[in-house]
């Protein structure tokens, strides 16, 4: 089935048939069993797996086998499950067409000439052929929801923390998460029950009662006020995709309290989302970006706030404190920095997971790394790393994503 659509990458057979043997075992001893007991885990190609071949779907990290999993794969594991093989995806995760340099791209499993969605592609079509039972996802921009719409199974995207997502570069970020897919509802289900709640790994996780999860809410689908929009006001849409939304969105009417056309003004939305997606990928090639604190120096107190700064009027009374509200924008937590007398201080912004990381002061030389950041063991970005390689890579896939592989 595989060599159809091209869904599973790397594998480890002899190591999930012995782990089955063990988990059979456990059921004739009459063993606590968890709630993903022995079923085959497919995990995602950008999630750390430890003693697994991990590549991110790039030619950089071909020979990468991660000693460790991200908290979202050992949840799984502790729950039973059995990892068996990852999934392919996008390279990096960028796009949504599943195809990399690495391992070729996934077809739809209805027609293999076609895509099967992304990046969270592989998860879905070995889902769809039933290759694997349980297989991870993640998303940004619908690297679970689109690959699940397009080979006809579930994807979810959970809120923000719900399930830790221990790999993100930007801690305090919102926009990505990682999240389960199943055949069916209750199945996707069963995977958030085993992975939901607080995680140090993720600064936005929170304490919550995971088997709570489990199964699908039994709803009164009478109760629900239901709006609906093709277009969110913003989008282009197909319009077979629209006649197609209308007709199902009729079939299903009847069964809500109330079903109505929502019309929706979101501004620049588009311009939101790339500039949040693009700090993602940015932080890849950073540590810490610094910046001044204030754009100007100590004015007479007498005058209530700089009206001009470089010849430029402000908008408002708080305008001129734009240095530190676009760090505050980002929810991002800023790391204490410092400057000798009443010379504009250093401002500085960490870039990974919620992580202190150094303490700066500037001169007109030179920005010395003090002794705090050499205690945390942090020293300014090395030339080449493979982070800053990540993230231009990245930034060469968005110019060619609609080349041919």
């Amino acid at each position: 089935m595989n060599p159809a659509v091209n869904a599973i990458t790397a594998t480890d057979f002899p190591a999930a048939r012995a782990a089955a043997k063990r988990a059979e075992k456990q059921v004739l001893d009459g063993e606590p069993l968890g709630l993903l007991h022995g079923l085959p885990l497919g995990v995602k190609d950008l999630e750390n797996t430890a003693g697994l071949l991990t590549t991110y779907g790039s030619p950089m990290s071909r020979g990468n086998v991660p000693t460790q999993g991200v908290v979202l794969v050992e949840r799984l594991r502790a729950a039973g499950a059995i990892v068996t093989a990852k999934t392919n995806a996008t390279e990096l995760g960028a796009g949504a067409n599943t195809r990399n340099p690495v391992w070729g791209a996934t077809g739809n499993p209805f027609n293999t000439a076609l895509n099967a969605g992304g990046s969270s592609g592989g998860s879905a079509a070995a889902l769809a052929c039933d290759m694997l039972p349980v297989c991870t996802g993640s998303d940004t921009g619908g690297s679970l929801r689109i690959p699940a719409s397009k080979c006809g199974v579930v994807g979810f995207r959970p809120t923000p923390g719900l399930v830790p997502n221990s790999r993100k570069l930007v801690g305090w970020s919102p926009i990505s998460v990682v999240g389960p897919m199943g055949r069916t509802v209750a199945e996707a289900c069963l995977q958030l029950a085993a992975t939901a709640g607080i995680s140090a790994g993720d600064p936005l996780s929170f304490p919550v009662d995971p088997l709570g999860f489990a199964a699908p809410a039994d709803i009164d689908l009478n109760t629900l006020r239901v709006g609906w929009t093709e277009d969110f006001g913003s989008c282009d849409v197909d319009a077979s995709i629209r006649q197609l939304f209308r007709e199902r969105i009729a079939l299903i009417a009847p069964s809500f309290r109330s079903c109505e056309e929502v019309r929706f003004d979101l501004g620049d939305v588009h311009r939101c989302f790339d500039v949040i997606r693009a700090e993602s990928f940015v932080a890849g090639l950073y540590d810490v970006i610094l910046s001044p604190t204030t754009p100007v120096s100590p004015f007479p107190w007498q005058q209530l706030y700089a009206a001009q700064i470089d010849g430029r009027e402000q908008d408002n009374y708080y305008r001129w404190l734009a240095l530190t509200y676009v760090v505050t924008s980002r929810r991002t937590p800023p790391c204490r920095c410092h400057a000798d007398s009443i010379t504009p201080a250093c401002h500085s912004a960490c870039s990974s997971s919620g992580r202190f990381m150094a303490t700066a002061r500037h001169s007109p030389s030179r920005t010395r790394w003090s002794r705090s950041s050499r205690i945390a063991g942090i020293a300014p970005p090395a030339t080449g790393s493979v982070e800053a390689h990540e993230a231009g890579r990245v930034a060469q896939i968005d110019r060619d994503l609609a080349s041919p592989l």
